[in-house]
């Protein structure tokens, strides 16, 4: 199941390599506004393999949506989840993608006081 989150990145962290795979994920934090204005809440997601790259692509302090799957997994008894990111877009404001220009529009005649039919 695909969730969408929009925030403003908080913090990249660097790519990790574990394991005798080489596997490669980093881990990144988005800052969102929480349930009263007054407060924001954090999510710390990561990408992996060769996702670990896009965030090269990004500042702290962008504001971004990322695409993500949640996972679980049971190990000893204890449950473990990673919310894995596998799309990031910029949202507005600086770096984001320019929206496209509209051409401008023109009056009609004048017919002063006159229907025109």
């Amino acid at each position: 199941m695909e969730y969408v989150l929009t925030g403003r990145i908080k913090e990249i962290q660097a790519t990790e390599t574990v394991g005798k795979n080489a596997f490669r994920k980093r881990t990144f934090v988005l800052e969102y506004p929480g349930f009263k204005p007054e407060y924001t809440d954090c999510t710390a997601l990561q990408m992996v393999q060769d996702k670990t790259d896009i965030l090269d692509g990004y500042r702290v302090g962008e504001q971004v949506q990322a695409h993500f799957n949640a996972r679980s997994r049971e190990w000893n008894g204890r449950w473990f989840t990673d919310l894995t990111c596998w799309k990031l877009e910029r949202v507005g404001g600086e770096g984001a993608e320019p929206e496209p220009e509209l051409e401008p529009v023109t009056a009609g005649p004048d017919y002063g006081d006159e229907i025109p039919f």
